[in-house]
Order: C-alpha cells, then structure tokens, then sequence
C-alpha cells in the first residue's frame, strides 16, 4: 500500500473475502464502473466480475 503513489493510484480497497463483489466495495466511489479492467484471476467468477466491473464500452483485459 506505501507504493500506490509511486504507479499513480489514486485510491486502494481491499476487499474482505475472496467472495466480495469488487463493485460492492468501489461502486460507490465509481458508480459507472472502469474503462479498462485487468481480472488477476480469469476462470470463474473471476470473469464475472471484471464483466460487472467495466463500464458500458469498457474493456476487459485478458491476459496469460
């Protein structure tokens, strides 16, 4: 968390459990969800969420 300055992030979450919905967490802070979403994780409801994570005409980054 000491480094998100250093790459230019402008907010950090951490969500509280694996299962946790990432816009239940940031959807207050972004209601229209992100541009460009990159899922760590690309099986499962991993997919699913970056899917609810970005914004209409975002884009889903998958790599690996």
């Amino acid at each position: 968390m000491r480094i998100r300055g250093t790459y230019g992030a402008t907010h950090t979450y951490k969500l509280p459990t694996s299962e946790t919905k990432t816009m239940d967490v940031v959807g207050k802070d972004f209601p229209e969800g992100f541009d460009v979403v990159i899922p760590c994780l690309l099986e499962g409801s991993g997919m699913v969420d970056a899917i609810d994570a970005a914004a209409q005409n975002g884009r889903i980054v998958m790599y690996g």
